[in-house]
């Protein structure tokens, strides 16, 4: 089961948030396991290839070998640098919650999906040319915009 029914609410703007950030956190604890696993069972050689990497990256033989000997001593610090390095993925975290992103998308799809409308339910604005309700429409429109995206920045600026 998908759980797709249970999240019922999500489905006009939530729910294909909801679905890409569950595959996601899926496919980032599948690469973690797999890399646990490589550390478990072939540490030699995964120490190999972060020290190839990071000489690719610049550092000296003697500088990567020493980064990652002390870093390999640390299973999960070690483990989330592969992730990192080798992949490309960012780390899952405990707290990543599919349902919140979907539900946090829903409510913002509502409110901005909203907004255009409200100068015509509540303003009543009349002109020669029928446009100034566009307009103010426009700008609230771009007003709610700027407003969720410093938001945005100011609830997730530690995770960027």
């Amino acid at each position: 089961s998908s759980g797709i029914n249970a999240e019922w609410p999500l489905r006009p703007g939530g729910l294909g948030d909801y679905m890409s950030s569950d595959s996601e956190i899926k496919f980032a604890k599948t690469e973690l396991a797999r890399e646990e696993w490589e550390y478990d069972n072939y540490q030699q050689g995964e120490e190999a290839e972060m020290i190839d990497i990071f000489k690719a990256r610049g550092m000296t033989q003697e500088d990567a070998e020493i980064v990652i000997r002390t870093t390999a001593k640390y299973k999960d610090v070690f483990c989330n640098e592969m992730m990192i390095h080798e992949l490309g993925l960012t780390p899952p975290d405990d707290d990543d919650s599919p349902v919140k992103n979907g539900l946090v998308t829903f409510i913002a799809f509502i409110i901005c999906g909203v907004v255009p409308l409200l100068v015509y339910m509540f303003v009543d604005v009349h002109s020669k040319s029928g446009d100034t309700n566009f307009y103010i429409s426009i700008g609230m429109t771009a007003a709610a915009l700027f407003l969720l995206g410093a938001m945005k920045v100011r609830c997730f600026r530690n995770k960027l």
